[in-house]
């Protein structure tokens, strides 16, 4: 999903191994992304951002597919949000 979501808002792709993941942005826009996420209604998106052009994920080990769908989701609405 992350490739995809990479594809969809010309950014770099991804990295990692299992669900420990990274999306690679392209630009140093990830402290605005995990602002931007973290205010979104009606809940948040909480993501870290180790580097300013990109951005980690290390969901849970029980977290669903459902759940990372709404994330792939939300964090869509985020780039679009921002004009990425």
């Amino acid at each position: 999903a992350l490739l995809k979501l990479s594809a969809e808002h010309s950014l770099q792709g991804e990295r990692g191994e299992g669900l420990l993941r990274a999306l690679k942005l392209g630009h140093n826009i990830g402290a605005q992304i995990v602002e931007t996420a973290r205010d979104m209604n009606p809940i948040g998106l909480l993501l870290n951002s180790p580097r300013p052009d990109l951005l980690r994920f290390m969901p849970a080990l029980n977290v669903t597919t459902d759940e990372i769908d709404q994330m792939i989701s939300m964090l869509s609405d985020v780039l679009k949000k921002l004009g990425h």
